[in-house]
């Protein structure tokens, strides 16, 4: 697409790892967005070898993004390339197991406080890619004659690509899109060091860049953790509403025929969607309340819980330690949207577990606004005392401390009785977090208002 006289965007942002679904979708929405305010589009993104998820990308973009540019990291093909010698030597690299190795996370799984993290905290283990594409990035610019920039984080070292371009092409209209927090994100290395020098790097885009996208639910603190920190830069910042789920897509699952989310009889269905951190980010405090509602079960409705998505080692040990729990529990890899979506929609109650961290007890992820729109109560168990209070506030479900394991028995209990005693617990439609409501906004204070 051509799009109006002289607005010409460059996208940068990593979009096709395997697990990034929900990052996907909300970049279409503001892709399409900007195309409606007479933009032509192209992407640069990380190449993460997944061709398949490639290819539906662009089908769905069909008419959005002129071009696309898919430039590999070389750290991670480094990495790619030792993990294919190893599943050589063992034999296995034509394998469905060698397969499924390959597309698991790259970056080691280590503890925020570990040596190793610093290094891959400084911002990020991408930051190769940004650093090798600089020449090639600038030679796009310069032969496209791009007038608008929009880099997308996390990885956070996209934004180093478009501090060097800006400061290359100080008439490149930039916006930094904010997914998680930088210098203050839980699971980077707590070093003096590299948070120091995490805020130094953050506050240079900042100073250099003309917009900053944050999203409600996702920044703790919000635009007042900003005027604090980045005082001279802090009006460049501004908040989304809550971006809500993708509707239309999730209607479009469930139109399957043959498809039913109704409720099945004497029986509670407890479902998490999504991946766990470890540490106070766990579902041991509900496994351990669920062990004591087993044990002394004062009604018939069986209750099953389905983990989608995997979940920590702590609450593996648990479960491999309880007969009672395995027969209750199912714990499933990373699966598929439309699968998990279908699974999810047959659950009675949602679970949502919140860290004790500033940034995961404020942050309301994506799987929250799929649970509220598929009519789901949720159950949040948080390892704070003063759990986020936005499902009480607007009455889609509870807040247990995590500690309090005879609070989290009784909501077990409650919501068993109420299925046994009405059939159905979920809650009734509504549109707290519609998705339209963003891309309005979208639409008119982002796409709409560069110069």
């Amino acid at each position: 697409m051509n799009g109006g006289k002289g607005k010409r965007l460059l996208v940068i942002g990593r979009l096709l790892k395997s697990t990034g679904h929900g990052r996907r979708e909300k970049v279409a929405e503001e892709l399409r967005a900007f195309a409606k305010n007479g933009y032509g589009i192209d992407v640069v993104t990380l190449d993460d070898e997944t061709p398949e998820i490639l290819e539906r990308y662009q089908q769905e973009l069909e008419g959005v993004v002129g071009s696309w540019f898919i430039w590999r990291d070389p750290f991670l093909t480094l990495i790619r390339s030792c993990k294919r010698g190893i599943l050589r030597a063992k034999g296995r690299r034509n394998s469905i197991e060698a397969a499924k190795e390959l597309s698991k996370p790259l970056r080691p799984k280590l503890a925020p406080s570990h040596p190793f993290n610093a290094l891959l905290s400084l911002p990020d283990p991408n930051l190769g890619w940004a650093l090798a594409h600089r020449r090639q990035l600038r030679r796009l610019v310069k032969e496209r004659g791009y007038t608008h920039l929009y880099t997308i984080s996390s990885p956070h070292s996209v934004h180093f690509a478009g501090l060097w371009l800006k400061r290359r092409f100080q008439k490149l209209h930039w916006v930094m899109s904010y997914r998680d927090p930088w210098s203050n994100y839980p699971l980077q290395h707590p070093g003096r060091f590299t948070t120091w020098l995490n805020r130094k790097a953050e506050q240079f885009c900042l100073q250099h860049c003309d917009r900053a996208l944050i999203y409600r639910g996702w920044t703790p603190g919000g635009v007042q953790f900003f005027r604090s920190t980045f005082p001279l830069s802090a009006t460049k910042v501004v908040e989304s509403p809550y971006i809500g789920c993708d509707e239309a897509a999730i209607d479009r699952v469930l139109a399957v025929p043959h498809f039913s989310s109704a409720p099945v009889p004497h029986e509670l269905r407890f479902v998490h969607l999504g991946t766990l951190y470890g540490n106070d980010h766990t579902p041991r405090p509900f496994l351990e309340a669920l062990t004591k509602f087993l044990e002394n079960r004062r009604t018939d409705t069986a209750v099953k819980v389905h983990f989608l998505g995997g979940i920590t080692a702590d609450a593996r040990e648990l479960l491999a330690k309880n007969e009672l729990l395995r027969g209750s529990v199912t714990v499933e890899p990373y699966l598929p949207f439309d699968e998990a979506i279908r699974l999810v929609a047959q659950a009675d109650v949602a679970l949502w577990f919140q860290a004790d961290d500033s940034h995961f007890r404020e942050n309301v992820p994506a799987k929250v606004f799929e649970y509220v729109y598929l009519r789901l109560p949720v159950l949040a168990i948080s390892a704070s005392e003063n759990g986020y209070p936005i499902l009480d506030q607007h009455g889609i479900g509870r807040t247990v401390p995590a500690r309090d394991l005879e609070g989290i028995r009784h909501a077990i209990d409650d919501y068993a009785a109420d299925k046994r005693r009405k059939g159905d617990v979920r809650c009734e439609p509504n549109d707290l977090f519609a998705r339209t409501r963003f891309v309005e906004w979208f639409e008119s204070n982002i796409a709409g208002t560069s110069p």
